[in-house]
């Protein structure tokens, strides 16, 4: 991934785009506050959108998560009990994922 790319991607991420979905040769930037009929993501015509190869993404693949692209975790999404590792004074441990709330990463042994 080039640095124009990242960028590009790091911007749509902070204005509340969360996943890009292919449609032909379109990439079309997703975000959840917009998405209608129970679920499910139409195109109207104020969706950003950029042809996949601008990106260097598949038309084949029908959805990318945005975070993902970029190397961010979502905390929310990560299922507890997750293996996980801490880095501490003492070296990395390994601990279990257990919450995550106000901003801060809750864990067990």
């Amino acid at each position: 991934m080039t640095n124009e790319q990242k960028w590009l991607l790091e911007q749509m991420h902070q204005e509340g785009y969360r996943d890009i979905k292919i449609i032909g040769v379109y990439a079309y930037f997703v975000n959840p506050d917009f998405i209608e009929n129970g679920g499910n993501f139409k195109v109207r015509d104020h969706t950003p959108r950029i042809p996949c190869r601008v990106l260097g993404l598949s038309p084949k693949t029908e959805k990318y998560s945005i975070a993902s692209l970029l190397g961010i975790v979502e905390w929310d999404k990560v299922p507890v009990d997750t293996p996980i590792y801490i880095e501490t004074p003492y070296g990395r441990l390994r601990r279990y994922f257990a919450d995550y709330k106000e901003e801060r990463v809750l864990f067990f042994l």
